[in-house]
């Protein structure tokens, strides 16, 4: 059996080269992590760029919409659209009032029957208080307003029949 010499220990040069190659290899590691991190940020950091870019231009087509629906021609056409301009109305001007006249319907129905020739020159002319009152009487005119005027104010309770009474 052969024996082995005396063991010698850990040599301080081994020390120093064991505690310089773990300095290296958590230095590695920690700039492998940051390395990672920065390009995480900066990938975040073009996402929220490009979010903010993309806002600003739903932004300004949100605004653009906003000029649009401010004005007199779509307030027209959506009147027109859903029924409640009368034909032959060329123009509608909204009237600025605090609140609606108490006899719209008694003055509505002293307006004329027939309806003003349109000519170049009664386009550009001011309205008549005549055709606001129409338009406004027009508005709330029809069944549905109906309805919702008796649901709202509570007309609709018919006791002798049994309806809306929960019997």
């Amino acid at each position: 059996m052969a024996t082995r010499g005396p063991s010698k220990g850990i040599t301080a040069a081994q020390l120093m080269g064991i505690l310089a190659f773990t300095l290296a290899l958590f230095f590695v590691v920690s700039f492998g992590a940051k390395t990672v991190e920065a390009y995480r940020l900066r990938s975040w950091r073009d996402r929220l760029q490009s979010d903010l870019a993309e806002m600003d231009r739903e932004r300004a087509l949100l605004h653009a919409e906003i000029e649009r629906r401010e004005s007199m021609a779509w307030v027209d056409k959506v009147l027109r659209a859903s029924g409640h301009v009368p034909p032959g109305v060329v123009r509608v001007i909204v009237a600025q009032t605090e609140s609606p006249p108490s006899d719209v319907t008694a003055m509505a129905e002293t307006l004329p029957a027939s309806t003003p020739e349109v000519t170049p020159e009664t386009i550009d002319a001011p309205p008549q208080s005549s055709t606001v009152i129409a338009i406004w009487s027009g508005l709330f005119d029809g069944p549905h307003w109906e309805a919702w005027q008796r649901l709202i104010w509570g007309f609709d309770e018919d006791v002798e029949s049994g309806y809306n009474t929960g019997r």
